[in-house]
């Protein structure tokens, strides 16, 4: 175990110049300063107050290091850990890490400078090496549902694995034969015996055990809902499905109903933990019961014999059983108290309660009545849209059971990538044809679309829709999404703000601080405008600064057209450029705009390479990979960075948010619309009420979407999944939208050829191939040309 005195003479100093720099206590040159942070790193050594003589006398305080206190698992388990120390005259210190890698670092950093007689950990991280040197530093340490390989440590588990076994052995012995299972974080070592217990029971069965029923996920809601949804849209889907946890069979819950399937005579389930819900579930959830109480209590005991027999004593493991308790959810054939066919079955909102509105959608009036036709046949009307292929549309269609049991229709929708949906939308509407019912529009286009006069108004529909409708959207994105010349054609579906990601780690980091201090003479803090963001940059691109952590100062998105005009545009508003003037005159050739370009095109520098090829799936990869310190991204893109459960990433937990530079980001998005063609308009209202109303709002975005309404940028669970939410509200009273600024007259000029000048500007300057005022000037001249055509 290093100290004070190691760092001295590693660093060659004296310790008081250690503890000045460490403490920052008095002024030290910044020379010196860079040799004590690296003989500290290097010696992963940190200020500890045991270290200091405080360690005389016992404080008579635990500490439990957990995940979360949310979930009713460990909340009961810490209450038998409280209620049990606190008989024996401790208290208990909570630290969450909420699944974090480097929360746990970060809260095992505060653990060692407390004045802790005893450690509980109640998480999967730290790794093992970093729980053994915690103890070495004479805080000892008890593990719950967690074994050291070794055995070094003292632990308290459950029987996860008999459990995981009997609930198995028992859904095969009802007659079901594929098996799901849902599991959380497979490094583990619960969830490890669960998954042992659950292949042992199927080989003892003789059933195969089929890697594609096995699913990990966040053990959460949103979890359970994904990997269910997953598993029920396979070609084979699972005739039962055993979850991890209570959590988990809530999502799975909600996933059967919004795929319009009965549990369990559509699919069975079964879950671990006894929780109220489980007992008042429709059906009744079947659960592998464990003493989670007691597990509080037992590690209670274990911490306080740890202390009281001193850390070096002989390593004890306590077992407790577990018990499965069999319900209407698992049992083949079981009678269910919902009755009647699936589609008559009401809903179960986004905690897991009954909806008393059940999936009924009644369409809405003042539309003009659909075609005949299909009725007198007695075929189902089918509708018909054309979608951006993005996350948030695979969700819809996986949604759509839950609209067809309340509308006497069905619903097709392609998926293309966004030059094809352009196009088929741009020859739907000059043609006036009805090939597609619901159109999916890119912000910017609108105003082309909606000249065209082939979009439904929607004003005097919405008229007639409860107002309550209506109440909790968030207004920017109301507004900014749909309306063109103060009338709604269309309403928000995918909003997208651009936002500043940032490795928070790093920014943080008093060598790097210290680094960029001497270096700049001011503090190291996300950047506030775009000269900022540059030197920052810099000063983590290894090209120029051997040292740095990261390859790369940032990462973007620069692909030509759409790209490089959403790199350039915040850049341009930022300066005070515009590309019209209040009189709708070109001034994209100006000294603002020219300052913009050239800020861009120092940024490239610090990126990458292969800019040209670069768009933002790229981006997050660059940044997940750990090779770039800041980057300007969607927020709709950036759901792989901070998932534990689907990402790679090497930044979870790492990451910092915040408004772009200069405070003007773009405003991205898209928008749902009727093509006014259409020969079911009643229906395809009824469709674009159905999926931007309130009632799917929540599950779409667990799926993968943005959400649209204001109460979910409060929810829990979405902000677990993406922590950048609030930042991203923010963002979306500044932005902007990059389409033309033009909005009266006969007029219009088409996003597309817009964009395409301008991205070509913005391309070939980055490229080098004409410098930046040749560009614009260039730009100037096309643009120009193009209003007077138009």
């Amino acid at each position: 175990m290093a100290t004070i005195k190691d760092v001295a003479r590693l660093a060659g100093v004296s310790v008081a110049t250690v503890s000045n720099v460490l403490n920052n206590s008095k002024p030290v040159s910044a020379r010196l300063q860079e040799r004590v942070f690296l003989a500290a790193r290097e010696l992963n050594y940190h200020p500890d107050a045991n270290a200091r003589g405080l360690k005389e006398s016992q404080s008579r305080n635990i500490g439990i290091l957990a995940n979360s206190i949310q979930d009713a698992f460990t909340a009961e388990m810490v209450t038998g850990l409280h209620t049990s120390l606190l008989k024996r005259g401790y208290h208990l210190s909570i630290f969450t890490a909420q699944d974090i890698h480097f929360s746990s670092e970060e809260a095992l950093k505060a653990l060692r400078s407390r004045r802790l007689d005893g450690l509980i950990v109640a998480t999967s991280i730290p790794d093992d090496e970093t729980l053994l040197k915690l103890q070495s530093r004479e805080i000892p340490v008890v593990l719950v549902n967690r074994r050291l390989s070794t055995g070094e440590l003292n632990s308290v588990v459950m029987d996860d694995s008999r459990g995981a076994f009997e609930v198995t052995a028992y859904l095969v012995e009802q007659g079901f034969q594929r098996i799901a299972f849902i599991t959380g974080y497979w490094d583990t070592w619960s969830e490890q015996m669960k998954l042992e217990g659950y292949k042992e029971a199927l080989r003892t069965h003789g059933i195969p055990f089929c890697d594609g029923y096995l699913q990990r996920c966040n053990p959460n809601v949103p979890g359970g809902l994904r990997s269910a949804i997953h598993l029920l849209e396979m070609p084979d889907p699972p005739d039962a499905i055993i979850c991890g946890n209570n959590l988990v069979a809530i999502g799975v819950y909600q996933a059967t109903k919004w795929k319009g399937l009965r549990i369990p005579d559509d699919v069975a389930v079964a879950s671990f933990d006894e929780t109220a819900w489980a007992q008042i579930a429709s059906p009744p959830l079947a659960t592998v019961a464990q003493p989670v109480f007691r597990l509080g209590e037992t590690a209670a005991d274990l911490i306080i014999h740890t202390i009281t027999g001193g850390p070096l004593r002989d390593s004890k493991e306590v077992v407790l059983p577990s018990r499965f308790i069999i319900r209407e959810s698992a049992r083949r054939n079981a009678k269910t108290s919902t009755g009647g066919d699936r589609g008559s079955r009401g809903g179960m909102d986004s905690r897991g309660d009954m909806d008393s509105r059940g999936s009924s959608i009644k369409s809405p009036k003042g539309t003009e009545g659909e075609s005949g036709r299909a009725k007198r046949s007695g075929r189902r009307p089918v509708l018909r849209g054309i979608f951006l292929e993005t996350p948030l549309a695979r969700a819809v269609i996986s949604l759509l059971p839950d609209f067809r049991r309340g509308n006497t229709c069905d619903v097709e929708i392609e998926l293309a990538p966004i030059e094809e949906v352009y196009s088929r939308q741009v020859e739907t509407l000059r043609a006036g044809k009805g090939t597609y019912d619901i159109l999916m529009i890119d912000n910017p286009w609108l105003p082309e679309f909606a000249e065209t006069g082939q979009l439904l108004p929607l004003d005097d529909i919405i008229k007639a829709w409860p107002t309550d409708y209506f109440e909790d959207f968030i207004p920017e994105i109301y507004r900014l999404y749909g309306l063109y010349k103060d009338t709604q054609y269309g309403l928000p579906f995918l909003p997208g703000v651009q936002i500043l990601f940032y490795r928070k780690d790093l920014f943080e980091d008093p060598l790097y601080q210290q680094r960029y201090r001497s270096k700049f003479k001011a503090e190291l803090k996300p950047p506030t405008t775009w000269t900022e963001f540059n030197i920052i940059a810099r000063f983590f691109t290894r090209k120029f600064e051997p040292e740095s952590p990261t390859l790369y100062g940032t990462t973007y998105g620069s692909q030509y057209p759409s790209g490089a005009v959403c790199e350039f545009c915040p850049r341009k508003w930022a300066y005070g450029g515009r590309a019209f003037d209040e009189n709708f005159d070109v001034r994209i050739n100006s000294r603002e705009c020219l300052k913009a370009l050239t800020s861009y095109m120092e940024s490239v520098v610090y990126g990458p390479p292969g800019f040209e090829d670069a768009l933002w799936d790229e981006q997050v990869e660059v940044f997940a990979r750990g090779d770039a310190a800041m980057m300007v991204l969607w927020d709709s893109f950036a759901t792989a960075l901070n998932n534990p459960s689907t990402s790679t990433s090497r930044v979870i937990g790492r990451i910092g948010y915040a408004i772009v530079p200069g405070g003007v980001p773009v405003l991205g998005g898209w928008a749902l619309a009727v093509n006014r063609a259409s020969r079911h308009l009643e229906k395809a209202v009824a469709f674009l009420r159905w999926v931007t109303g309130m009632r799917v709002a929540r599950a779409l975005a667990l799926l993968g979407g943005t959400p649209v309404h204001e109460a979910l940028y409060d929810d829990p669970d979405l902000l677990d999944l993406y922590p950048w939410l609030r930042i991203a509200r923010d963002s979306y009273r500044l932005a902007r939208q990059r389409t033309s600024p033009y909005r009266g007259g006969p007029i219009i000029i088409p996003e597309s050829k817009y964009e395409e000048i301008l991205g070509r500007a913005v391309y070939d300057a980055v490229k080098g191939a004409v410098s930046p005022q040749e560009a614009l000037a260039r730009a100037e001249r096309e643009l120009r040309k193009l209003v007077s055509e138009s």
